[in-house]
């Protein structure tokens, strides 16, 4: 009954997929379990109560490591001969394994009315004493890196692998299942499938430049000497397999003779240093594939009183702290910025950063340039708050509303038009727009700004392609922090239309056709730049440039959009995140954001543009969307977009 019974368990875990490495836990602890019971006379699983499960127990831990066999196949392998552990003490974690092992065997029972309540129900499993995980030194990784084959193939093979380990911090056996396909070397990530990853969610983990030069180096290698669909193949061009990968780094390790490490000894260290380089343990827990931060905090935290010794200094409170004394300062007069980042004890920098730090330094005092030298006017009591970056506010916004719509998809994912892309950000209301009346608002811009009417056209392009530009980078930006957080993955698509044969075929263009569009656009806008604004008609502008490609190439259509792809279900994650962080934005910053929206379009339509400033046009928050999101978080009063004409927008040129 007993024997009858597990088999038929174990067959039902082959048939709902589980991993072969769970199925045959399960059969090695049912199995040894099943000899035991049998060897006391109890055949009958109904005559298993928690007392004799109690009496097994303790009977793992008297027995001893390997003293029995699960069937006379594995003997071999577990005799004294060959197990130089034999009869030691079994480990509290073993024995908690096999305790959930058969808890799930007997629920089983339960639940197929076999038995009526589980022996294990209220057995509890041991305390259990975790021993700290190896750590990896730099020394230790180079000197094993620098050890291996430049030339050998298995070992050209097992080097990257042990540093993609590393870098990427996934398990070795959904490492060595990897396919080419997976592997996204243009934005540095890595796609595991269900099937490989050991929770049976897919997920996305990431690698840095340094990785990604070795990845194509080892492409250019690999494919040399095999033909081969896996990202690691052996030398006759099948998967490696784990046993055979924990041999070699087994070898590699007693070579050199560093400590035995194991292949997820990898994992764990990438772990560490994620936490030591500033990571936190969410971001952790979500690339390590975890389903709560609790298993993580279980599993990796092996940190030293060292280790939080050097963190420290990288968060130390008075070392992040700007704070400038006034009688060093105070009226001062520094002869150059090397001198003056000597003085303040920071960092020597250039272009984009220096810029930075020196606008920062002038929250904390007030100076002026005489040639290369810093003159201080006044150093503050108190520092000034940091500049607002109203693009940070509408960036944050986006980013919620595209969360908001891919969750909403059948498949979370969506290729649309760039200029649906920004309608479903809020950035056009196509609606309203259509309602303009051209005339009157050309008009009202050539009376405001005294400007002929040829003037005023090449005016409107200007500020019209500043706005454009703008929205655009927002756009791009908010896509980037939702990737970079591994929220989701883009990629930009032109496709285009052919007639072959009297049929209609559609296709991505690639990039020799990607340039002849680019170029095309480029001309058309500067040819009909003028007729396009005058008549204040984007369909015509399309009209024009498909006449325009159809002549030059045959094509029938062409068009640019953006494939935006939910990663896994983090993107629910993001939108909350997004959500919560722009309240705060808007709740510290809602008269700046009022202001801005409002202001910049109303000076261009007075004639107070000026040539090179950047307008964010009113018509930001404007459409049905975001309505739910606007009255209940952002609290706006009023819809600018209503009560004001603007230049017609929203075209992917």
């Amino acid at each position: 009954m007993l024997e009858t019974h597990i088999d038929q368990f174990l067959i039902i875990c082959t048939n709902r997929q589980l991993a072969p490495k769970t199925v045959t836990n399960y059969e090695h602890t049912l199995r040894l379990m099943q000899q035991y019971f049998e060897s006391s006379g109890i055949t009958d699983e109904k005559k298993i109560k928690n007392a004799q499960i109690q009496q097994y127990l303790q009977y793992m831990k008297e027995r001893g490591k390997y003293t029995v066999a699960v069937n006379q196949n594995s003997r071999r392998s577990n005799t004294p001969d060959n197990r130089h552990d034999k009869g030691k003490d079994i480990q509290a974690t073993t024995i908690n394994g096999a305790l959930k092992d058969m808890r799930v065997f007997f629920n089983w029972l339960v639940t197929e009315n076999i038995i009526s309540e589980s022996p294990i129900k209220k057995t509890d499993f041991m305390e259990v004493k975790r021993k700290p995980l190896e750590f990896v030194t730099d020394d230790e990784f180079q000197k094993l890196i620098q050890s291996l084959d430049i030339v050998a193939f298995s070992q050209v093979r097992d080097s990257v692998i042990i540093q993609l380990l590393l870098d990427a911090g996934m398990r070795i056996g959904e490492c060595l299942q990897l396919k080419d396909e997976n592997i996204d070397l243009s934005n540095n990530t890595i796609f595991i499938p269900e099937d490989v990853t050991k929770s049976k969610k897919a997920r996305y983990v990431f690698f840095g430049t340094k990785m990604a030069k070795q990845l194509r180096r080892w492409f250019n290698f690999r494919d040399r000497h095999r033909d081969t669909e896996y990202l690691f193949c052996t030398n006759c061009g099948n998967k490696v397999t784990v046993n055979n990968f924990e041999v070699n780094i087994r070898k590699y390790c007693n070579n050199i003779g560093i400590e035995r490490v194991h292949p997820h000894n990898f994992r764990n260290n990438f772990a560490k240093r994620f936490l030591m380089n500033g990571g936190d343990i969410y971001t952790l827990s979500r690339i390590l594939g975890h389903s709560s931060v609790k298993i993580t905090e279980q599993a990796y935290l092996d940190i030293t009183e060292k280790d939080l010794q050097k963190m420290y200094q990288n968060f130390s409170p008075l070392n992040r702290m700007k704070t400038y004394r006034k009688l060093q300062l105070q009226f001062a007069t520094i002869k150059n910025y090397k001198e003056m980042c000597i003085l303040l004890d920071e960092k020597v920098t250039n272009g984009t950063a220096k810029t930075s730090q020196l606008k920062e330094w002038q929250r904390y005092f007030g100076y002026h340039k005489q040639s290369n030298a810093f003159i201080i006017d006044e150093v503050y009591d108190t520092p000034l708050p940091p500049a607002f970056r109203i693009d940070d506010v509408y960036s944050k916004y986006m980013q919620v509303l595209l969360c908001d719509y891919l969750l909403k998809t059948e498949k979370n994912h969506a290729t649309l038009p760039k200029s649906r892309w920004y309608e479903v950000c809020g950035m056009v209301n196509y609606k309203y727009n259509d309602e303009i009346q051209k005339e009157t608002y050309l008009e009202k811009y050539k009376a405001a700004n005294k400007l002929n009417e040829k003037q005023a056209f090449y005016q409107l392009n200007a500020f019209d392609s500043r706005v454009r530009e703008r929205i655009n980078n927002i756009f791009y930006k908010s896509l980037n922090r939702l990737k970079k957080n591994g929220y989701i993955i883009y990629n930009d698509v032109y496709s285009i239309v052919e007639v072959i044969d009297g049929k209609r075929i559609e296709r991505e263009a690639d990039n020799d056709e990607i340039a002849y569009i680019l170029e095309a656009q480029k001309n058309i806008k500067k040819e009909m730049v003028i007729v396009v604004i005058s008549n204040y008609n984007i369909k015509q502008y399309y009209s024009m440039l498909n006449d325009y490609l159809k002549n030059a190439f045959g094509w029938v259509g062409c068009w640019h959009s953006v494939c935006i792809i939910i990663a896994n279900n983090y993107a629910k994650i993001a939108y909350e995140e997004s959500l919560k962080l722009l309240a705060e934005e808007i709740q510290n910053n809602k008269y700046c954001v009022n202001q801005n929206i409002v202001q910049l379009f109303v000076k261009a339509i007075n004639g107070e543009y000026e040539k090179n400033q950047v307008a964010m046009p009113p018509y930001f928050f404007s459409i049905s969307i975001t309505s739910k999101i606007l009255s209940s978080t952002l609290n706006f009063t009023s819809n600018p977009a209503k009560t004001m004409p603007y230049v017609r927008f929203g075209s992917d040129w």
